[in-house]
């Protein structure tokens, strides 16, 4: 048992009335341990036996009614302050998820428009680059240019008369 938990159980004993033999024999066990304590308790001792001489206040019939109708006021306003609680977290939830919605999109149609804008520019690149050429060659010269590809290669090596050359 811890020292604190002794303590708080040797103080509760002695509010609650007159100490058993076996009780007493513990307080005194316990004061001799912590004579620092012995006042305080002594204190206690004094407070529980006035206590105990005063006269019971009267109680109003409906008291038990009033007691739960306030349990249940407090209890009806911890729920209020849950459910505003969770009301505010959840529109926090969705003005977070709203704004990065908002930013994501933003990021999306910049950069389709950043695609765009290449696009266009390789484009008109082209089209001035087309432009820019003065004379295009004839079209019957590119009616012969599978006999003129033929020409420009070279045939393979021939390896049995390079062997015969040597």
């Amino acid at each position: 048992m811890s020292e604190n938990h002794n303590h708080e159980k040797i103080r509760e004993l002695t509010w609650r009335g007159p100490l058993s033999p076996a009780q007493r024999q513990e307080l005194k066990a316990w004061l001799e341990a912590h004579p620092a304590e012995k006042e305080s308790l002594a204190l206690d001792s004094r407070l529980t036996e006035s206590l105990h001489k005063l006269p019971d206040a009267p109680v109003s019939s409906n008291f038990t009614a009033r007691v739960l109708e306030q349990v249940q006021l407090e209890q009806a306003a911890t729920r209020r302050k849950a459910s505003r609680t969770s009301f505010i977290f959840r529109w926090r939830w969705l003005i977070r998820t709203v704004s990065a919605v908002v930013i994501v999109a933003t990021a999306g149609v910049t950069w389709k428009q950043v695609q765009s804008a290449r696009t266009a520019e390789e484009i008109a690149r082209s089209v001035t680059m087309v432009s820019e050429v003065t004379s295009l060659p004839d079209a019957d010269v590119l009616r012969d240019f599978e006999a003129i590809q033929a020409l420009s290669q070279t045939p393979a090596a021939d390896m049995e008369l390079l062997a015969l050359l040597k």
